[in-house]
């Protein structure tokens, strides 16, 4: 279950951090503005006084609570162990109940919390992007024709799917010689936005042995509306994803976004038919403990590669060394790492959105160091750091491409 502000002792969370600035050199909205609002210590202190009855939410202050990428770097370089993610959570909670939702987070999020609202975005997406996208070539990205109030100039928007993955691939999809059996969980991004990548996925693990079953009724894995103080929908989401899986018998489910892997593994308990408890693992995760039972392709040719960490996978999931290790043993010497590899790509979910330049800031430095790195293929495991990445490639103009690991290891998929 996601918890709510009730649930989570605030008091205990803040009493422990003693402001010594860990997070202040990590924190990447802390190194575009520098100021004391946009690192984890003022944002605990602001929430702190908040809950004291000592501030009100005003403008300045839910403009720093929202000013917060959630990439968990502070909590992952925190000495005292602060579990920050649940108290900006927490924080976030509270400001709605106080001062309502912003308007771009409420309209975002609104569209994933109801499965009629999900059909929907898949069912108007071509027009959408006839009517307000133009293709450019830089990066794979999609600029907006012209500014929106809220969004802004500048900002490359991806085309959306027209169809959701899971209403064109609801089922089973049997394997020859099947050795397993998973539940995909695919998630919105790759769902309505990076469709390419779940049909990757899929094609990869069917084609090694593995049977794919993909709940038609599967919706939001709800950490996106938690993270931004919407617990009750998150839970809402929670119980229909759990309805959902237990529909089917299963050994495991394999999701291809950080994101909702780590809220899989944080709050649900999912079980299949018979009772018993699934197991969830990231893509890469799955790869790697299983490997030597997989078909790895044999890679050639030219070019670098380089791997960057997506924030929830590197530091809430802890999955670090396993991306190299396969990067390795598929590229031996062209595989390079990047200056920072685990630094945040800008992204965020919502928080680009609604922070735009502070978003193309960090993705513009992210840009630099893979253009510093010589790699004309990025690989990472996230369809949000797919999307943005080719977001800083487009805005700085870079000419390397950005692809999924699971684009990399199926050659039926033109990368």
């Amino acid at each position: 279950m996601f918890p709510s502000n009730r649930d989570i002792n605030l008091d205990e969370i803040t009493k422990r951090c003693v402001m010594c600035g860990r997070c202040q050199a990590v924190c990447p909205v802390y190194a575009s503005s520098s100021t004391e609002d946009n690192c984890a210590r003022g944002k605990i202190r602001l929430i702190e006084k908040i809950k004291n009855n000592e501030y009100d939410f005003d403008d300045y202050i839910k403009g720093a609570i929202n000013r917060c990428v959630a990439c968990s770097a502070c909590q992952d370089a925190c000495k005292n162990d602060v579990n920050y993610i649940d108290l900006i959570a927490a924080g976030r909670e509270m400001m709605n109940e106080s001062a309502g939702e912003p308007l771009i987070k409420k309209l975002a999020l609104s569209r994933f919390a109801e499965r009629d609202e999900t059909e929907q975005i898949s069912r108007y997406g071509s027009v959408i992007n006839k009517i307000f996208n133009r293709k450019d070539g830089a990066g794979s990205g999609i600029r907006l024709k012209f500014p929106i109030p809220g969004v802004g100039d500048g900002m490359y928007i991806p085309p959306l799917a027209e169809s959701a993955f899971q209403e064109k691939q609801g089922g089973t999809h049997g394997a020859k010689n099947e050795w397993m059996r998973v539940v995909f969980f695919v998630g919105c991004s790759l769902s309505f936005i990076l469709p390419e990548i779940a049909e990757s996925i899929l094609e990869f693990l069917v084609s090694s042995g593995i049977t794919v079953i993909v709940p038609p009724d599967q919706v939001c894995c709800g950490t996106p509306h938690y993270l931004s103080g919407e617990p009750d929908t998150a839970n809402r989401l929670l119980w229909k994803n759990r309805d959902a899986f237990a529909e089917y018998k299963a050994d495991a489910v394999i999701t291809g976004c950080p994101t909702c892997g780590g809220g899989l593994k944080d709050y649900y308990d999912l079980k299949d038919k018979d009772g018993k408890h699934l197991p969830v693992y990231d893509f890469v995760e799955f790869i790697s403990k299983y490997r030597r039972k997989l078909k790895l392709p044999e890679l050639s040719g030219d070019g670098k590669y380089t791997w960057h960490d997506p924030c929830h996978l590197y530091r809430l999931q802890k999955i670090k060394d396993e991306p190299r290790e396969i990067l390795r043993n598929l590229l031996s010497d062209r595989f390079v790492e990047m200056e920072k590899p685990a630094s945040c790509c800008g992204f965020g979910g919502v928080f680009a959105a609604s922070n735009i330049p502070t978003a193309l800031d960090i993705a513009k430095k992210k840009s630099d160091r893979i253009k510093q790195s010589g790699a004309v293929t990025v690989v990472t495991a996230c369809p949000g750091c797919v999307l943005f990445l080719r977001i800083g490639a487009a805005a700085n103009t870079g000419t390397y491409n950005v692809i999924h690991l699971s684009q990399l290891l199926n050659s039926k998929f033109k990368i």
